[in-house]
């Protein structure tokens, strides 16, 4: 099993573009046949953060994951954005009890 943690910041004025990529990368990703678990959520505390929490059976469903193309159109626009306007960091986990 492999899941994530994955700690996006995003600038205000490109908050309503990746809220809408990103409800259509959630909505389709959870109906993928190796995913165990995806989840977005936004920092309470701050504002612009947002948290995704997935889990895949194995590297072959993340794969897929990656190479979907709601998956391929977020990352495409995330790259295309101005330096610093989308910070995007992943953090493995290991899960101890899924």
């Amino acid at each position: 099993m492999i899941a994530q943690l994955i700690r996006l910041e995003i600038a205000p004025e490109l908050r309503a573009q990746a809220l809408a990529l990103q409800q259509v990368n959630v909505e389709q990703t959870r109906l993928e046949p190796g995913c165990r678990r995806f989840d977005f959520a936004a920092a309470k505390d701050e504002p612009g953060v947002y948290y995704v929490w997935e889990v895949f059976e194995d590297q072959a469903a993340l794969d897929a994951h990656y190479a979907g193309a709601y998956f391929q159109a977020w990352r495409t626009w995330m790259l295309a954005q101005p330096e610093g306007k989308v910070v995007r960091t992943r953090f493995p986990i290991d899960p101890l009890w899924l």
